[in-house]
């Protein structure tokens, strides 16, 4: 027979239960349209702005779709919503850190080497 607890824990303990769920809830949809609206602006600079050097695009599209999957298996199962405040750490924090490494890769790739960059003015003989 379990020990009978008190009413005031328990409510406490639902309650808290509840504002997880409604927390990550609200991530998975900010999470899912901030990463919507930054693939549509990518998109958008890579279709008008000649010389855009972007993230790679491919990868961002598959940190969408795994937003989207984490969002719709939230919105199917609560049991499931226990597990997909993980995706944080397991799933945006790389995913971030591979986008920002593509571009920064990216940036270097397309970077030409100016007078400035190449030289200092100390060192070059009159």
């Amino acid at each position: 027979m379990a020990p009978p607890t008190d009413p005031a824990v328990e409510a406490f303990e639902r309650a808290l239960a509840e504002e997880r769920l409604r927390s990550t809830r609200r991530i998975n949809l900010f999470r899912l349209e901030g990463v919507s609206a930054f693939l549509a602006l990518m998109t958008v600079f890579r279709l008008t702005i000649t010389g855009y050097i972007a993230p790679p695009l491919g990868l961002f599209t598959a940190y969408w779709v795994a937003a989207v999957a984490v969002w719709w298996a939230r919105i199917r199962s609560d049991r499931f919503a226990r597990f997909t405040g993980l995706s944080i750490p397991l799933v945006d924090m790389p995913v971030v850190f591979l986008v920002l490494r593509g571009a920064i890769a990216a940036l270097r790739a397309g970077a030409t080497p100016t007078p400035s960059r190449t030289t200092h003015p100390s060192t070059t003989s009159c």
